[in-house]
């Protein structure tokens, strides 16, 4: 950290393989000092995959397109038979591409909520994605600045209405509450020039969206003193899926706040006793389900971003909302 003068560029020599997780935002400081707005949040994560079969999810939203040929044309991947599949729901099976094909046969973009599958030859791999994480925030001195108030917004989802809940931030006069439609999108809520969707008064803590209908939203509360914007919350991403009867490939968009387990997610967002969220167990080859009827403490496991999961859906369509960052 620190001040790099005329510079708009970084490299962090170490952070492939220091960490498995980096995230970064940039602040711009005038000649006098002044320290302004942030920047979006942008992170690398890298995963470890070893010989044999791996699942994998995109764990971030990507600044370019990442295509199962891109993915193995990268120099980790040296085996010709490194394949990356995905789950076909039509024929329900997984579909191979191979790193030995053109570019151009079986090819596909990996698209973030769905889960794929991964074949090295080799004994272990280390591969870093990249891309815009679910949160940003708009950090300035003032009003807003305190840590209880920017780690304070919390969001309830009952149908199609989002309500969120913050704290009050010490000499603010009002909240003004903005909306993204898309991730790449959070960082933009932070500029001045940006129309709020909504403004209330230093006595409201909470406000409800009854407008949400595309698939996604990302919302920040900014604090304001006698019209003057301060700093914000940090912004928390809202995912809708709809899922049609039958198997499909799933994955968590978002870290979520707290401990989500295989049965907490069957609990908190499935209906139906059959409904399964499945895993890859590497020790013996095969997915292992955790139906809704099943006891907390038979078949579960913690649920995280990253990791690529199969989710059976005994209803004709079902939908849900998570939320996280």
């Amino acid at each position: 950290g620190g001040i790099i003068p005329l510079r708009t560029t970084l490299n962090d020599t170490n952070a492939v393989s220091a960490s498995p997780e980096y995230y970064y935002a940039i602040r711009g400081v005038d000649g006098r000092g002044n320290i302004g707005a942030t920047s979006n949040i942008a992170g690398k994560v890298t995963m470890t995959f070893t010989n044999g079969y791996n699942t994998f999810a995109l764990p971030l939203e990507p600044f370019d397109d990442v295509s199962a040929w891109s993915m193995l044309e990268s120099s980790v991947f040296e085996s010709e038979h490194d394949t990356v599949y995905r789950y076909d729901t039509a024929s329900q099976q997984w579909m191979g591409r191979p790193k030995f094909m053109p570019s151009s046969i079986n090819n596909f973009t990996l698209i973030m909520g769905e889960s794929y599958m991964l074949y090295i030859d080799e004994e272990e791999i280390q591969f870093t994605f990249t891309g815009a994480t679910g949160t940003s925030i708009r950090y300035m001195g003032g009003v807003g600045e305190e840590e209880a108030f920017r780690n304070s917004l919390a969001v309830e989802v009952d149908g199609s209405d989002v309500t969120l809940n913050w704290h009050a931030a010490s000499g603010a006069t009002g909240y003004s509450i903005y909306r993204a439609e898309n991730r790449m999108g959070i960082g933009s809520l932070t500029d001045y020039d940006l129309d709020p969707v909504d403004a209330v008064d230093s006595q409201t803590h909470s406000w409800t969206d009854s407008t949400a209908e595309e698939n996604e939203y990302y919302y920040l509360v900014v604090a304001k003193s006698d019209g003057q914007q301060g700093g914000s919350t940090y912004a928390l991403g809202v995912n809708f899926h709809e899922l049609d009867e039958g198997y499909g490939s799933f994955s968590l968009v978002y870290e979520v706040k707290g401990n989500m387990t295989l049965a907490s997610f069957t609990l908190d967002y499935l209906s139906e006793d059959s409904d399964t969220l499945y895993y890859y167990n590497k020790e013996d080859g095969k997915w292992s389900g955790h139906p809704r009827f099943l006891p907390e403490n038979i078949n579960n496991g913690n649920a995280f971003t990253g990791h690529g999961y199969l989710i059976f859906v005994d209803t004709e369509y079902t939908s849900f909302a998570v939320v996280g960052v």
